[in-house]
Formats: C-alpha cells, sequence, structure tokens
C-alpha cells in the first residue's frame, strides 16, 4: 500500500521526468534544425572544394585553399570570445538585441588590423604567397564570417530558430555555382577569394537585419550588473583561441614539416571531420545557452538537458563513424589524389566520439563560468597535440597526425573526468568506461582496414554495434545530477 507522502513524491517525480522529457526534445529540435542546416552547408562547400582541383587552375585553386584554411583558423583564434559573449549579452540586453550586441561589432570590426597580421602569419608559416587582391579579399572573408558568429548567437539568445540555419544554406548553395563557374573559367585567386567574400558579407547583412531592437554604437559600456563584463569576453577569447589552435595546430604542422602540397591535402581531410564537429557545435551552442539560462536562475549542479547529452550524442557519434571508416577507401577512389592519406582520415573519425564527450563538458562548463579550468584542460590537451604531431609527423609521415589526434582526444577526456566535481564524476564515470570501449574497438576496425586484414575489422565492427544494441536497451537514469 502507497501512503499519501509516497503517493506525492511519485507524482513530483513523474511531473519532473516529463518536464525533462519535454525540455531534452526542445532542445533536440533546436539542435536538429541548426545541425541539419550546417550539415549540408558543409557538404555543399566540401563537396566543392573536392571538385575544384579538377576544374580550376592547379596555383589559383591551391592558394583559394589556403584562403580557405586561413579563414578557418582566424575565425576562431581570432574570435575574440564575441559569439559567446553575444549571447549572455544578449541574455542581459532586456530584449533589445541589436544594442545588446553592438558594443561586440565595433571590438570585431576594430579587430580588422589583427586578421591581417593572423593571415600573414598562416601563410608565411605554410610557405604560401596569396596576391594582393586574393589576400584582401581572405581578409574581407575573415571579417564577414566573424560578424555572422556574434550575430547567430545573439539570434539563438532571443529564441530565433530559423534565420541562422537559412544563412547557413543560402550562402552554401549560392558559392557553390559561382565558385565552380569561376574556377572552370580559368579565374584566379583573387577572383575566386573575392566572389565568396562577397557573399559572405551578404549572410553577414541579413543576420544582423533579423535581430530585434535598435543600433546603438555610441555606448561601447556594458551595462552595470550583467552578468556580461569584458573580462568575462576576454575569458571567452582566451577559451576559443586555445579550442581552435588545439583542433588546428595539426594542419599548420603538416604544412610545416611535410610541406605545402600534402598540407593542403590533410586540410581538405581535415574538413570532412570539421563536417561532424560542425553537427556537434549545434549541440554545442544550445548547451551553453541552457548552462548559461540555468546558472542565471540560479540552478546547481548539471543539468538533465547536459546529463542526456552526454549519453546520447556519444553514441550517435560512434553510429556516424563506423561507417564512415568501413566506406572512407571510397572516398580515394572518387578523389585520387586523396588515396594515399585515407589511413590518416579512419584514424581521424576515430577520435571524434571522444571529441564529443570533451566539447559537451567544456562548453558546459564554460557556461558555468569555470573559464579557467576549461583553460587548463584545453592548454594540457594542446601540449600534447603539438608534441605528439612533431615527434609522429616526423617518424610515421602523415599518418602520425591521426595517432596525434587520437591520443590528445582520449589524454583530455581523461582529465576532463579527473578534474570534475564530485556530482560531474558520478555522471561521467560510465560515459567515460562506454566511450573507451567504443573508441577501442573503432581503433582496431581502422587499424585493420589500414593493414587489410579484414576479418579483424569485421569481428571488432559487429562486436561494437552489439554492444550499441545492449547499451541502448539499458534504462536511463539521471538520479542525482539535477
Amino acid at each position: 500500500m502507497i501512503r499519501g507522502f509516497d503517493r506525492t513524491r511519485l507524482a513530483r517525480s513523474a511531473r519532473s521526468d516529463t518536464g525533462e522529457h519535454r525540455e531534452f526534445r526542445s532542445f533536440l529540435q533546436s539542435v536538429g534544425l541548426l545541425a541539419g542546416a550546417r550539415q549540408l552547408a558543409a557538404l555543399v562547400f566540401v563537396g566543392v572544394v573536392l571538385v575544384l582541383p579538377n576544374l580550376g587552375r592547379p596555383i589559383a585553386v591551391e592558394q583559394f585553399l589556403w584562403a580557405y584554411f586561413g579563414m578557418l583558423i582566424l575565425t576562431s583564434v581570432g574570435g575574440l570570445g564575441l559569439e559567446r559573449g553575444a549571447g549572455l549579452a544578449v541574455a542581459n540586453g532586456e530584449g533589445d538585441a541589436r544594442a545588446a550586441l553592438a558594443p561586440l561589432l565595433v571590438v570585431r570590426l576594430a579587430s580588422a588590423p589583427l586578421q591581417v597580421l593572423g593571415l600573414w602569419v598562416v601563410l608565411a608559416f605554410v610557405g604560401v604567397n596569396l596576391p594582393s587582391a586574393a589576400f584582401l579579399g581572405a581578409v574581407v572573408w575573415i571579417l564577414a564570417v566573424q560578424v555572422q558568429l556574434p550575430a547567430f548567437a545573439a539570434l539563438r539568445g532571443v529564441g530565433n530558430r530559423t534565420t541562422e540555419p537559412l544563412v547557413w544554406i543560402t550562402v552554401r548553395c549560392v558559392e557553390a555555382p559561382v565558385l565552380l563557374g569561376l574556377a572552370a573559367a580559368g579565374a584566379g585567386s583573387a577572383v575566386l577569394v573575392g566572389a565568396v567574400a562577397v557573399i559572405e558579407c551578404g549572410g553577414a547583412a541579413w543576420s544582423l537585419a533579423c535581430l530585434p531592437g535598435h543600433w546603438r554604437f555610441g555606448d561601447f559600456r556594458i551595462r552595470r550588473g550583467a552578468r556580461l563584463s569584458w573580462r568575462t569576453v576576454g575569458a571567452y577569447a582566451m577559451v576559443e583561441a586555445l579550442a581552435v589552435a588545439y583542433l588546428r595546430v595539426d594542419l599548420l604542422l603538416v604544412g610545416r614539416i611535410l610541406g605545402p602540397t600534402i598540407g593542403a591535402a590533410y586540410g581538405l581531410l581535415s574538413r570532412i571531420l570539421d563536417g561532424l564537429i560542425g553537427v556537434q557545435n549545434s549541440v554545442n551552442f544550445w548547451l551553453f545557452a541552457d548552462t548559461v539560462r540555468r546558472q542565471t536562475a540560479g540552478g546547481a549542479g548539471a543539468s538533465p538537458i547536459r546529463a542526456r547529452s552526454l549519453i546520447v550524442f556519444p553514441r550517435i557519434a560512434v553510429v556516424a563513424v563506423l561507417p564512415a571508416i568501413v566506406c572512407a577507401a571510397w572516398l580515394g577512389d572518387l578523389v585520387p589524389s586523396l588515396a594515399p592519406s585515407i589511413p590518416t582520415l579512419r584514424l581521424m573519425l576515430v577520435a571524434f566520439p571522444f571529441l564529443v564527450v570533451g566539447a559537451i563538458e567544456l562548453y558546459a562548463r564554460s557556461g558555468e563560468g569555470r573559464n579557467q579550468a576549461v583553460i587548463a584542460v584545453t592548454v594540457l590537451g594542446l601540449i600534447m597535440n603539438v608534441g605528439l604531431n612533431v615527434v609522429l609527423l616526423s617518424t610515421l609521415g602523415l599518418v602520425g597526425a591521426g595517432w596525434a589526434l587520437v591520443g590528445s582526444e582520449v589524454v583530455q577526456v581523461i582529465v576532463l573526468w579527473a578534474v570534475a566535481r564530485e556530482h560531474e564524476r558520478a555522471m561521467l564515470r560510465g560515459v567515460l568506461c562506454e566511450v573507451l570501449l567504443c573508441g577501442g574497438l573503432l581503433l582496431v576496425v581502422a587499424v585493420s582496414l589500414n593493414a587489410a586484414f579484414i576479418p579483424l575489422a569485421v569481428v571488432a565492427a559487429v562486436a561494437l554495434v552489439g554492444g550499441l544494441l545492449v547499451t541502448s536497451r539499458r534504462p536511463k537514469t539521471l538520479g542525482g545530477l539535477t
């Protein structure tokens, strides 16, 4: 017989579970819409990039690719924390998103000289010379994308789910035929880069136009009492710069140690992994927003969305990369110039589930204001990545970059568990064991395929699929996490 007190407690628990399921469903809808758009946009642009070498002049295509890689590096390294800062600023903006964003946009545009210097350093490091017009176009391209990112964060802050996906898809679908047509016509790198820069500027203007409120560029101060301060923006800048350095330093090292041509090929492989990271970033962005809202409301402990994300998304990552590892050889058949790099691609894909766990934790802890801990963990991962790349690239060649990525991601996830708070360790323990097991089996599949030892690859793949089926049927509880 159930007493009245127990009956009431059970009813409250049921209502809480229902609310958490509804909240996570809404979270998944937001993530799915953004992830779908980003993935489609990434596939379109990666397809264009893969086809360009077969259409355009080799020197023009190589210069365009390095302008593109420079944009990728500087967009994040030079992000100055403004994307995360924009989300927090809009949350304190009392509905006037434009006024809240205006001081950050002033800082963004004033950073143009830094972008010029940064692009010159990146290109000089790998020994690539761009024509002056192409260099200027690349700087405009970088600034346009850097304006889009805080604008997107502000749109998420006001609950706008549709504009960001539309901008992503529209911009890429316009760029694709323009680039292919210009390359086929024999255009130089200045024309290719300039065309993309103009289109990206259009995307930035569209994003800003959809924000509510009024622009007030005369007041560069952040409102007193707001949770966002320039000190917080500085911490965000450090977090973002280190995160991107961690993900891009291998590209620079490959270009430096193995040469620009192999570096360009590795950059194309990185874009395949970046497509997956782009999907995961949709989770990260909305998780960061949820964590900020929870902290603003005085919540303590790990949110249900964070806990459920750690259960769901690493498994999705494993399911996504297993067929990609198995079918990677087809990419070598489709693009013969990439065939020697396929073993490296397989290892890079093995690292993705670890990257997912690490990204969820790092974004959640940053949203809680624990940026010093995030910086410390990222610095350790960066040191590991650089050290492993320097050693392994010299001894193993390009495949050493894949091993370095796997090693540094595993170390980072373990460190995140080791420095976690007590309630976070309880949440992460099972996740860590599962991702280490799945990652180990993925590594067996990848190494076996690289060595053409198919039977072992089949056994490991079957074991992995079977393990996922078993774990997916276990009841999932979040007790003690809220």
